[in-house]
């Protein structure tokens, strides 16, 4: 259960069969998922722009993702404390193996903990994100350097 999609070269060989890529954007397929080759690198390889290969990691990524999962079985994407993810890996991965298709789900589910501004953090000014984006006050102009445009403006 990985947060991130990864394709092996089989998996790309049955969407290419299913789809009718060009052998070139299987190839370029390839080298994208299962290399993990640069997309900039790869425009320049292929003589395709950038856009191009985007566009072709998109459709093969939505190709995957549509594949047929076996019969009850469902896409999950976990986030969390790693250890915690890794347990369920591990928990998980033993009962495949197994062959149970419902692992006893024995970890807990907490609420997220909510950030909170300390004391300190209140007591040094920090400023909010409101004020942050706000603009500097621009300085106040001073009655020396309105004397001196008006002086310039006189002597014209």
């Amino acid at each position: 259960m990985d947060t991130t999609t990864t394709i092996d070269r089989e998996a790309i060989t049955r969407i290419a069969a299913r789809r009718r890529f060009k052998p070139q954007t299987v190839q370029l397929a390839v080298r994208l998922f299962v290399y993990d080759v640069k997309p900039a690198q790869l425009a320049v390889e292929f003589g395709v722009n950038l856009q191009r290969v985007y566009e072709i990691k998109r459709l093969f990524l939505a190709a995957f993702q549509s594949d047929g999962l076996p019969p009850g079985w469902v896409r999950v994407t976990v986030e969390g404390p790693s250890e915690l993810v890794q347990a369920l890996q591990a928990e998980l991965a033993q009962a495949i193996e197994a062959g149970d298709e419902r692992p006893a789900a024995k970890t807990k589910t907490e609420p997220r903990p909510q950030p909170r501004l300390t004391p300190q953090a209140d007591a040094a000014g920090a400023p909010s994100r409101a004020a942050a984006r706000r603009p500097a006050p621009k300085a106040p102009k001073t009655a020396t350097a309105s004397r001196a445009r008006a002086r310039r403006n006189s002597d014209r």
